[in-house]
């Protein structure tokens, strides 16, 4: 992975015409006569990237080469000299990422360099084959972090709610990460064999990547990710792409990083240390703009950032590009915060790879609010210092219900497991990849690990939400009688499976027997948590869906108005839960045809899911589909196409079971409109989907409709023909 090079030139002759012929392609060509400010000035360059090119002219000792081979910028070391054969035996035992060469042609030394610069701003990234080098460079000089906008109620623009439901996720993500218990071989082996695949092309990369194999120990961990950029660089693309998979992989890594970090800290936790810390980098314009507009907001830092207690530090490698502004963070940081948050800081002077400076390194998911943002002039550059103050969870109820919420349901047996991160990835919607991991642990763990019923009933909820209705009754099944065989059983964690099987069921119409589950469910919950208990509410919502489909309306609405109640009683006003109750009265005034009431309860149930998941997720699509079928009853034809139209966008790939249902329904708008090649086309993709699920019943649906839409068109084409 190549990134945009610098080109550094070292020369004791200070009147060489060579650099100045060098200019005319390096505008921003460096020139040294000494081997110290040489150094100095790669230094000061951020090791993450290692995209210099040393140019050194005549002779040079071998405490120069000491120096030179040990900086991680380094792309490459040409030599250019008189006398080729001085220099060939330190060049063959050197192992510099690019081809170093030794020119004593200035024409060669310039062709040579003019191809390198050009292979630096054309090559792609591997994880956006439309983007070039120069582009990441500069999205790698941005932090990655996420912002939570300050009002909630603004959704003016739908990028704001987008970030707020990322924040959340990665704040959960990073939770993950961290506290989950691993394999630890398994999850260093899969490190290596990505960063040996990405930097297959790459002798330098693949050289550290060979000696962190061999050599790598976890008290090592802050050393290894700032001396080798392939980690940094991986890291933190697939944190900017949400690549799960790839983030994954990082796991026991940044676990080590964090213990380093929480060791170094632990010494100065209570001494009550305050002070400021400094990050100068580069911005977009637009991201700006969102923090400019959102004072008072928390933005959260999603991977491992590295400040100094010098505010110029960073500045000197920032140079002003266009569409992107200069921007230093001026972060005021506190152990008594940290500590509370659980992400701690560290100096890591004496534990980082470049020594030189005194570093101090934050953890993901530090916080911080944004308390203002000025521009200023700051060493000659006009400068948007923004001054944010460190803070927690707690200091934002908003965030820390939200928070709470997904915790909840990723780790709904209260504890973190082998499977957390499966459920996470299946929460995120990416339903093949959790079914993979859970798989992949079921092969890893031995027969009697206590976390097998979960990880059957995790396992099962991705199968069921992918509408693998079958696998997921086995799961269940098999998650409930290792359940019960347990020892030691939670009876709590049965009644989860108990409630969760009897959902499949009810989507399988099987009501008699989905019935039997929730009651049973609901029994153990009244015993354990009594009858005010957000779980005894799901048991009530459940009951209530059930009911409403044996058409019991009076038993359906007092458990719907119970499950409503209690969580309006235990949970914020804003909470998903409540928006789930608003979605099962949805459903019982829909079902009695109340349809104005029904537009009601949908659109306050899609008002707090937007706030609290992600943009993706099957439950808001749902919503989105069941608000745009009450439009339909009230022939509010334009708002029903929108919200069928935005439930395709979110729905996965693979459903295609709930798209042939929303695809099927838009056709039947165009058909009230009248617009039949339009109805068709709709009509047409749903019955190709229904192939692809094999679903009869709704395959009927739509070749009915598609035979209403012709006689529809042929009794109109023989009016007009009367006429």
């Amino acid at each position: 992975m190549s990134m945009p090079v610098r080109v550094v030139w070292l020369g004791k002759n200070k009147d060489s015409i060579v650099p100045k012929r060098l200019r005319k392609i390096v505008p921003y060509l460096s020139t040294y006569s000494t081997i110290v400010d040489c150094v100095d000035s790669i230094r000061s360059i951020s090791s993450a990237h290692n995209n210099v090119i040393l140019i050194i002219s005549g002779s040079f000792d071998k405490q120069t080469a000491e120096l030179i081979d040990i900086l991680p910028q380094l792309r490459a070391i040409y030599i250019y000299c008189c006398d080729a054969n001085e220099h060939i035996t330190w060049i063959t035992q050197r192992g510099k990422i690019g081809v170093d060469e030794i020119f004593d042609q200035e024409n060669d030394l310039i062709v040579r360099l003019t191809t390198e610069l050009n292979e630096a701003t054309t090559q792609i990234s591997p994880f956006n084959t439309m983007e070039n080098e120069t582009d990441i460079i500069k999205r790698d000089k941005v932090l990655v972090f996420s912002i939570f906008t300050k009002n909630i109620e603004n959704n003016s623009v739908r990028d704001l709610t987008e970030e707020k439901t990322t924040f959340i996720w990665l704040q959960v993500l990073t939770n993950i990460l961290i506290n989950m218990p691993k394999l630890e071989k398994e999850a260093q082996n899969e490190l290596i064999s990505l960063c040996r695949q990405e930097y297959k092309k790459d002798k330098q990369q693949l050289k550290l990547i060979e000696e962190f194999s061999n050599k790598y120990t976890p008290t090592e961990a802050i050393r290894w990710f700032t001396r080798n950029p392939c980690f940094y660089k991986l890291f933190n693309q697939a944190l900017r792409t949400q690549d799960f998979d790839i983030i994954f992989k990082f796991r026991s890594f940044i676990t080590d990083i964090h213990q380093q970090l929480n060791d170094l800290f632990t010494p100065i936790a209570d001494s009550l240390l305050s002070f400021r810390v400094y990050r100068g980098q580069l911005m977009t314009i637009s991201e700006m703009e969102k923090l400019r507009v959102n004072i008072g907001g928390i933005i959260s830092m999603n991977s491992f950032v590295s400040t100094s207690r010098d505010e110029l530090y960073f500045m000197r490698d920032v140079v002003s590009e266009s569409d992107f502004a200069i921007v230093l963070f001026d972060m005021a940081i506190d152990t008594r915060i940290a500590q509370a948050a659980g992400t701690p800081f560290a100096n890591i002077q004496d534990h980082s790879y470049v020594s030189d400076e005194e570093e101090i390194l934050l953890s993901m998911g530090t916080m911080f609010r944004i308390d203002s943002i000025a521009e200023e002039i700051l060493d000659s550059s006009s400068v948007w210092r923004i001054k944010t103050t460190m803070c927690t969870i707690d200091d934002h109820l908003q965030i820390k219900m939200l928070v709470d919420y997904a915790k909840g349901n990723i780790c709904s047996h209260g504890r973190m497991t082998f499977s957390t991160y499966g459920k996470f990835l299946a929460c995120m919607s990416h339903f093949d990849s959790s079914v993979a991991y859970q798989c992949q642990l079921l092969n890893q763990l031995p027969s009697d690990h206590k976390d097998l019923p979960i990880i059957h009933n995790d396992l099962a909820y991705a199968y069921r939400e992918s509408n693998r209705f079958s696998i997921a009754l086995e799961h269940y099944n098999i998650a409930l009688s290792l359940q019960e065989k347990q020892v030691s059983r939670d009876d709590v964690d049965i009644a989860m499976t108990c409630s969760d099987l009897g959902w499949l069921l009810m989507q399988m119409k099987d009501l008699k027997e989905s019935l039997e589950f929730h009651q049973k469910a609901l029994a153990i919950r009244e015993q354990h948590l009594g009858d005010n208990h957000v779980d005894t509410a799901i048991s009530y919502d459940y009951l209530g869906l059930c009911y409403l489909k044996t058409n019991d309306f009076n038993t359906a609405l007092f458990y719907l108005q119970e499950a409503l109640a209690i969580r309006k009683r235990c949970l914020p006003a804003r909470h998903p839960y409540i928006a789930m109750s608003y979605c099962s009265m949805g459903s019982y005034f829909s079902t009695r045809k109340d349809h104005s009431e029904a537009l009601q309860m949908y659109e306050q149930a899609i008002s707090i899911y937007k706030s609290s998941m992600p943009s993706t997720h099957k439950t808001l699509a749902l919503t989105h589909s069941s608000l745009a079928t009450s439009y339909v009853e009230t022939g509010q034809w334009e708002k029903a196409i929108q919200n069928l139209k935005t439930a395709l966008e979110i729905y996965p790939k693979n459903d295609f079971h709930n798209q042939a249902i929303s695809l099927n329904t838009l056709g039947f708008v165009y058909y009230k409109l009248r617009d039949y090649k339009q109805a068709l086309v709709f009509y047409d993709k749903a019955l190709q989907l229904t192939r692809k699920d094999k679903n009869t019943s709704i395959a009927a649906s739509i070749e009915k409709n598609i035979k209403n839409l012709h006689v529809r068109e042929l009794a109109e084409f023989q009016d007009c023909s009367v006429m």
